[in-house]
């Protein structure tokens, strides 16, 4: 079964991006449910209806994976932010969601790691699981980093995006290397070789603009893609994170598929 992540279609409302996954051939996906800063789609004014969403999904045969994108920051562990991660649960236990996408934006480790043994608790309670990915931009950036993280949050994983661990490090690596690291999903796309050292946008670190403008579909570009696959073992599910914002979504999504079979095969050769 192919996975996809929402970003790669990040223009297209939850049930659009649903039904278009489905057409092109992807029978799980991610659900953008909370807004990273700095990224709010056109369409994240409108409320969110979790139920109806469900009933697209089920009509298509997609199953929802995951929600996203939960963000760690100082705040995390306050009432005002428990009360909306509580509203976020409840919306991905109606998804029937596995996961729960989170990344770190606080430099305590400390109360980084109170908060996220607090939101894996509350995500347990309701049969989610709590994902944490590592970014070289953010506070937590490697899988070392992230494993740390969430020690004393049972139950908690780690999200392997293959760009991001490439630029920290973590990728590439030989097969089987990061078997033994609590990885449940691993994002797939492709990038230039050089990370890039300047943004277009002064308000977005280099790292963050090319994860959010300048990704490639798997094949397109010089990651190893497939041997990350192979560095991570058996196990996690592969889902792509691909967006091209300048492309017609489905025909982007399309293409996605056929890119992630090519690198499935390229993997299991």
């Amino acid at each position: 079964m192919l996975a996809v992540d929402h970003l790669t279609a990040i223009d297209l409302e939850p049930t659009a991006f649903v039904a278009g996954a489905a057409r092109a051939g992807f029978g799980s996906a991610s659900l953008r449910t909370m807004h990273v800063p700095g990224g709010l789609p056109s369409w994240a004014a409108v409320p969110f209806d979790a139920a109806a969403v469900a009933a697209v999904a089920a009509d298509h045969g997609v199953a929802i994976h995951a929600i996203e994108a939960l963000e760690l920051d100082a705040r995390a562990g306050e009432p005002r932010a428990l009360a909306a991660l509580d509203r976020a649960l409840d919306d991905g236990a109606t998804l029937g969601a596995a996961f729960l996408y989170a990344y770190a934006a606080d430099d305590d480790a400390a109360r980084l790691a109170d908060a996220v043994a607090t939101v894996a608790e509350r995500a347990n309670a309701v049969g989610i699981r709590l994902l944490l990915e590592p970014m070289p931009y953010r506070s937590v950036r490697t899988v070392a980093e992230a494993e740390a993280a969430i020690a004393a949050a049972p139950g908690a994983g780690v999200l392997l995006d293959v760009l991001h661990a490439t630029r920290a490090g973590d990728l590439p690596a030989a097969p089987g290397a990061l078997s033994a690291a609590p990885i449940a999903v691993v994002q797939l796309c492709d990038a230039p070789a050089l990370a890039p050292t300047r943004s277009p946008d002064p308000a977005l670190h280099p790292l963050r603009h090319e994860a959010m403008h300048d990704r490639r579909l798997p094949g397109d570009g010089a990651l190893a893609v497939a041997a990350g696959i192979r560095a991570v073992g058996e196990g996690p599910l592969l889902a792509l994170e691909a967006p091209a914002h300048d492309r017609d979504p489905i025909a982007h999504l399309r293409a996605g598929a056929a890119a992630m079979r090519a690198v499935l095969a390229e993997a299991s050769a």
